[in-house]
């Protein structure tokens, strides 16, 4: 066996094979499309950045939209999701691509909405939020990472959002009818407590709907691990990677400081006043959407959704002790090593 098995980046998509969708069970809801592959950016925690040569390559339209047809013949007319890393591309040619798949995507008028992933300079793209929106984009996923941006250069690699203002580009893709989650991460070197007992107010002037809080991670490969190995910051290997609990040596945080920062922050910011805040101003800028909430709160709360719901639950039991059990090796390796308050 080799040590690493590299496919390359470069592999052609021109006939990409569609995926045979008889095979989805036909209790999973929310059906998920590539429209695009890769990403030219080098942030150092992201695990796309151990790749050499990468670059940013469109899937045929006619690929796309053949699987999308596929997909709304099998009664797939509530939501969806696009996996691409960045849906709405870089270059002229990209924007030209996009604006190609979104119009002849209206043209099909999909039953359908659906949310993506994108860099958070799509702000500076307008007219091209517009038409995601009338081909059914209803949320943005925007990796933000800290209201403290500027910073993101020199602490990840992540130079570019540092020179966008967040509330002005929030507010641009509101205009165009489209929600925001935005993802952050907890534990940078400049965070301390004090940046997370702020973070719920600030996200909230910044009219986030939706944030994703991650601790810090540093996957094996990327600039962000070998940084932190050779200062003495992580445990080798993979055993103790995940990215929903603490595994590394924060500058500011011990073990349990983060764990606790993190549940002050959803504590504060999922209120009910500010959740019915967010329902309120969706349901009164896009009707539409009324079909949307009124379908989630019959598959979570009619008949069907009392029996996942109770699965759920002993899922979750099920989940919390692996969770335990992962947190308590994490901390038991640190006290080995001698390198972290835990």
């Amino acid at each position: 066996l080799k040590p690493v098995y590299d496919g390359g980046v470069s592999v052609p998509i021109h006939d990409i094979k569609l995926p045979d969708r008889d095979l989805v069970h036909p209790a999973y809801h929310y059906p998920s499309f590539i429209t695009s592959k890769g990403c030219p950016f080098a942030c150092d925690y992201c695990y796309l950045s151990i790749f050499e040569k990468k670059k940013y390559r469109v899937l045929p339209v006619d690929a796309i939209i053949e699987d999308m047809d596929r997909a709304a013949a099998r009664g797939i007319d509530f939501a969806s999701v696009v996996v691409d890393e960045n849906v709405s591309g870089y270059s002229k040619s990209d924007y030209e691509n996009r604006i190609e798949l979104f119009e002849r995507m209206i043209n099909k008028k999909y039953k359908f909405v659906w949310g993506a992933q994108s860099t958070v300079d799509i702000y500076k793209k307008p007219e091209l939020l517009k038409l995601m929106h009338k081909a059914g984009c209803r949320t943005l996923f925007l990796g933000l990472e800290a209201t403290n941006n500027k910073n993101l250069g020199e602490e990840v690699n992540k130079g570019f959002a540092g020179r966008i203002d967040y509330n002005k580009a929030v507010k641009t893709i509101h205009k165009a009818g489209i929600s925001v989650i935005g993802s952050f991460i907890i534990g940078l070197d400049n965070q301390d407590m004090d940046y997370a007992k702020q973070l719920p107010k600030a996200l909230k002037k910044m009219n986030i709907e939706y944030p994703r809080m991650f601790f810090l991670t540093a996957w094996p490969g990327t600039p962000l691990y070998r940084k932190l190995e050779q200062n003495d910051r992580i445990i080798p290997g993979w055993d103790h990677v995940r990215k929903d609990i603490p595994n590394i040596k924060y500058n500011n945080f011990s073990h349990e400081e983060i764990r606790k920062a993190k549940k002050i922050f959803f504590d504060n910011y999922f209120t009910k006043p500010y959740i019915l805040k967010i329902v309120l101003r969706w349901l009164f800028r896009e009707p539409g959407m009324v079909k949307f909430f009124i379908k989630i709160l019959t598959q979570n709360f009619g008949e069907e959704g009392k029996i996942k719901n109770a699965e759920l639950k002993e899922k979750a039991k099920e989940i919390k002790k692996l969770v335990d059990k992962h947190f308590e090796g994490t901390k038991k390796a640190f006290v080995e090593k001698k390198e972290v308050p835990v």
